[in-house]
């Protein structure tokens, strides 16, 4: 029987404001960016001028002391109503883990990014797919790590951990979001990405599975006859395979991005001051507009007798006030994270790549008391400059294989290595092993081998092959 009934049901929902959301996004975007989007507050909003050469862009220290007696009760009787709102939403809630409620609360900031042409096309084809809550949240959260040319970005484990799922469903949502148009989007790469439209095309086999993992070096020199050896097939077979291979499309995504010239400006520079052999971490304000509040649209505020007129300056003035936090937070944040790199990679800093350690996002954030996504967010289109030249902050992060060495610098190792082998006899990844762990760094075959592999570098027994071919 069907029957009709009332009932209460307690649900969780975030909602994130405009402001917030602008905070959040603030903090994310690279200094170029977040200059036109000043320009252009500038032409948004009255409330806002180009202060003086003597004023700061964190001007609204100033300003909110300054305010007069009636604005600044309307602001806080604005206050007073978010805390209001946030204290019954709490309540509301209370029964909720408050771990749960934070990492729903972090998970969504993660959403909030500058969307692109072909973002916007993967994420109309992710809800055309039936998938759970969950699910979709890791799908989200794949697709705003897909760069511009098609490429993920994050590796698995990294998403796993900021989205709070295992890395066996974050790679079953990849496999879906792998399937989806342009073909080859979402590889890690290159050889994963030619391999995805090859099997979208239904022309996979075993010797153009080969001649995309080994041999693509190779097919750029057009040494057919090499790769015809070591696969055992006709060289008219690996001509038609290479006709195959070079009609792929190396970076799916640039289809639907426009080609442009990014310049690369560091948002933080590193001084050292030779006197007390410490470094000084500057954030880089140049060429940012200095604001501050239009003192005329302020007193017209004030002296106003339309509601209508005083209502759209007073919430003119509210965005005006949260875009000038928003920036000095975006400062604040950076440099605390970018003081702990530095702290924390200060031997690099003096003696080079043999000396940078392994660092992890959480580690950051666990010492800053910052959440991962945070930390993410904050590295993320960042570039500082250094006594080892311009770099991504990225770069000052990687995994390691023992307390001492970053995979960074293994793999410079192994390159190394390789480079300066006898090409008579190339050096095993047992023996690259063998030589790392005498020099104090503890890893296995395998993850030479994966490391090996990440570089292009052949196997081995091919590399002697081909140098064999090549005499």
């Amino acid at each position: 029987m069907l029957n009709q009934e009332l009932s209460l049901k307690q649900t969780q929902k975030l909602v994130l404001t405009p402001e917030m959301r602008q905070s959040i996004h603030m903090l994310q975007v690279p200094l170029l960016e977040l200059k036109e989007i000043i320009e252009q507050a500038l032409v948004e909003n009255p409330m806002l001028e180009l202060a003086k050469e003597t004023d700061t862009i964190n001007a609204e220290d100033s300003v909110e002391k300054n305010l007069d007696v009636d604005i600044k009760e309307e602001l806080e009787q604005f206050a007073k109503f978010e805390r209001d709102w946030q204290e019954y939403y709490s309540q509301a809630h209370e029964k909720e883990d408050t771990g749960e409620k934070q990492k729903k609360r972090d998970y969504a900031e993660t959403l909030i990014t500058n969307s692109s042409g072909l973002k916007e096309h993967l994420f109309k084809q992710l809800h055309l797919v039936k998938l759970s809550d969950d699910d979709y949240k890791i799908g989200e959260m794949i697709i705003n790590e897909i760069n511009d040319d098609g490429y993920l970005q994050s590796s698995v484990n990294e998403l796993a951990s900021i989205v709070n799922a295992s890395p066996k469903s974050v790679e079953k949502i990849l496999g879906i979001i792998q399937q989806f148009d342009p073909a080859g989007v979402g590889a890690r790469t290159i050889d994963e990405c030619l391999l995805i439209q090859i099997r979208s095309m239904g022309k996979e086999n075993a010797y153009n599975q080969k001649m995309v993992k080994h041999y693509l070096k190779d097919i750029g020199k057009k040494n057919y006859k090499n790769i015809a050896k070591a696969l055992k097939v006709s060289e008219d077979e690996v001509i038609k395979e290479t006709e195959l291979i070079s009609s792929l499309e190396p970076k799916p995504g640039r289809q639907y991005n426009p080609v442009q010239t990014k310049y690369i400006t560091p948002d933080v520079t590193l001084k050292k001051v030779d006197e007390e052999n410490e470094y000084t971490v500057v954030i880089n304000n140049e060429g940012l507009p200095a604001l501050r509040i239009n003192s005329l649209y302020k007193k017209l505020m004030k002296s106003c007798g339309e509601e209508k007129a005083k209502k759209f300056l007073l919430e003119k003035f509210k965005s005006a006030i949260w875009l000038l936090k928003s920036i000095r937070q975006r400062q604040t944040t950076i440099s605390k994270v970018t003081k702990y790199i530095i702290k924390y990679q200060r031997e690099f800093l003096e003696k080079g790549l043999s000396r940078l350690k392994p660092l992890i996002l959480k580690e950051v954030a666990d010492a800053l008391e910052m959440h991962q996504s945070t930390i993410s967010r904050t590295i993320s289109n960042k570039y500082i400059q250094t006594p080892h030249g311009l770099l991504p902050l990225k770069y000052f992060f990687s995994g390691g294989v023992s307390n001492s060495a970053s995979s960074t610098y293994i793999k410079a190792k192994i390159g190394h290595l390789i480079e300066n082998e006898n090409h008579n006899k190339p050096i095993s990844d047992q023996k690259i092993a063998d030589k790392l762990q005498a020099s104090g760094i503890d890893i296995a075959r395998r993850t030479v081998a994966k490391y090996r592999e990440s570089l292009n570098i052949l196997p081995s027994g091919l590399r002697k092959s081909i140098h064999i071919d090549l005499k």
